[in-house]
């Protein structure tokens, strides 16, 4: 892969109908494509193990070494077989969220410097980017406290871990914190100078990662937290070299709260200046899980059925066109490829809480409630919290996954590591896949999206409108297309009606923003849906 380069830029447009993001690559150095992100997040973490204990920070990437006379190897026979079923979601990204040159430092790797080539070139094969975290501890960002391990060292780290990592082809770029945000530091603490720190550093953090790797993108993960576009702005403003603002969203109904203009409110959308950037939904999904009874109180009794499977994707088919419908939004990173059972932290219960508009024997009876339920360990599958708005009431970290994970036959569940051989314990966790959350994804990432303006609505025949937008491409609507209608958005129905038609003509003349799908079919490209804002 050393001869072949790839750059990617992405950039915001101020339009009359709002500001419109693109991402494009340069591949070895021929003209610039067109990118839309339709990405999932992968984190392998094995039963037993850990992200947040381990040395290795959730990093399952690394390359097999020598350490002394002993081979140690790596997690390769995981993840060639996940990669395998994620290119079958029809995606085009991977967001990880952990690769380090260094690891926190133990008896064993001090001197140990950890590769990523194997996992990077297969990607690039299956024609898979990579989002790479890197796992900045939020203590970096926090006034007056310093890291365990000091500044400096991760500093370092990030700057050679980046350096390793920018010139590979497979690198979109870098998400160099997650979720590093309000929730534990001072993101827009009413004390400016906290505040400040937090802003200074995340651009400090920024421009180490640009300059290490100038031809990739740089962004950081937030919550999907309103405050941040409301009170932040002018810190925003401050952050040269963020290219892009990544949000964590989980919403069920809408992505007012991200990108704001309902009833006037303040989102990314509604940034001005150097505030304004294009924003990638860096994780958005929903567990697949809910209970065995209506006792809420005993998370053991976590379950996922047909049923709630389902649940999930009746939403995900609502809520991920009106996801590409924004004009802001590079694209989705759904969250996640299988369950992570080391996930789910420690959580209460009020008394009596319940789900009113909730049907069915498992909806959410609080009872007596309950404080500091946490899982025993990290190979026991432990329900979460209530959460009303999510289609199954439940907010499982553990339970996400497109694919469920199990324990590889009669290996002992605390032990994923085999210390006797260097190696993954075998036999490696199983999964089992959630067809019906999977078949959404994979008929949604079937569409090549474009968006632009249309500038030409043409019938072609009896069968097909030709729609031309900005960006010079055409695509045909096969008239035929599936019926079915998206809140605030426009679905190319059975026939086009007198008013649809219409609409698709003040599109034409005041420029009103479309987000163009197409399907492949037999190697030719036909429209299945034209989504009017």
């Amino acid at each position: 892969m050393s001869d072949h380069r790839t750059q990617w830029r992405c950039s915001v447009t101020v339009t009359s109908a709002g500001p419109v993001a693109a991402l494009t690559c340069i591949s070895n150095q021929s003209a610039q494509t067109q990118f839309r992100i339709k990405g999932i997040c992968y984190s392998p973490c094995p039963i037993g193990a850990s992200n947040k204990e381990g040395a290795n920070c959730g990093d399952w990437f690394w390359d097999t070494y020598q350490a002394g006379a002993a081979t140690i190897t790596s997690w390769e026979q995981t993840w060639r077989s996940d990669l395998k079923k994620i290119k079958a979601l029809g995606v085009n990204t991977i967001r990880v969220y952990s690769m380090l040159s260094k690891q926190l430092p133990t008896e064993y790797n001090a001197d140990t410097v950890y590769t990523h080539q194997a996992f990077l070139d297969a990607c690039f094969e299956l024609e898979l980017f990579v989002l790479v975290g890197f796992p900045l501890p939020p203590t970096l960002f926090d006034y007056g406290q310093s890291p365990q391990l000091g500044a400096s060292w991760w500093e370092d780290n990030l700057t050679q871990t980046l350096t390793a990592l920018g010139q590979h082809p497979a690198v979109m770029g870098f998400v160099i914190a997650n979720e590093v945000d309000n929730n534990t530091v001072d993101t827009y603490s009413r004390d400016a100078e906290k505040k400040q720190y937090w802003w200074r550093q995340i651009e400090s953090m920024a421009a180490k990662a640009k300059a290490a790797a100038p031809d990739k993108l740089v962004g950081i993960a937030n919550h999907d937290d309103p405050k941040i576009p409301r009170l932040c702005e002018t810190e925003m403003a401050a952050c040269p070299s963020v290219d892009f603002w990544g949000v964590n969203s989980y919403q069920p109904q809408s992505f007012s709260s991200v990108f704001g203009g309902s009833n006037n409110a303040k989102g990314y959308a509604t940034l001005v200046g150097k505030a304004l950037k294009p924003v990638i939904l860096t994780e958005y999904g929903f567990p697949s899980t809910s209970r065995t009874t209506a006792n809420t109180l005993v998370p053991v009794e976590i379950m996922s059925t047909q049923e709630t499977q389902t649940r999930v994707a009746k939403v995900l088919d609502s809520m991920l066109p009106q996801a590409y419908a924004e004009q802001l939004n590079l694209g989705v990173c759904y969250f996640e490829f299988c369950d992570e059972w080391w996930d789910q932290s420690e959580y209460n219960i009020v008394k009596n809480q319940s789900c009113p508009k909730a049907k069915g024997p498992n909806k959410p009876d609080g009872g007596a409630g309950a404080t500091g339920l946490v899982p025993p360990n990290n190979y026991t599958w432990f329900g979460g919290p209530i959460a009303c708005g999510f289609p199954n009431y439940y907010w499982d970290n553990d339970g996400f996954g497109l694919y469920s994970v199990a324990v590889g036959h009669n290996r002992t569940p605390s032990q994923p590591w085999n210390f006797e051989k260097n190696e993954p314990a075998l036999p490696l966790d199983e999964r089992a896949a959630r067809t019906p959350v999977i078949k959404a994804v994979t008929e949604f990432n079937s569409m090549c999206l474009i968006s632009g303006f249309v500038s030409e609505i043409t019938q072609l025949d009896n069968n097909l409108v030709q729609v031309a937008i900005s960006s010079n491409e055409y695509g045909r609507i096969p008239i035929s297309a599936k019926a079915g209608t998206l809140t605030n958005y426009l679905y190319a129905p059975s026939e086009l009606d007198d008013k649809q038609e219409q609409l698709l003509q003040q599109a034409k003349s005041s420029g009103v923003g479309v987000t163009v799908a197409f399907t492949s079919r037999q190697g030719s490209r036909h429209l299945s849906a034209v989504v009017v804002q």
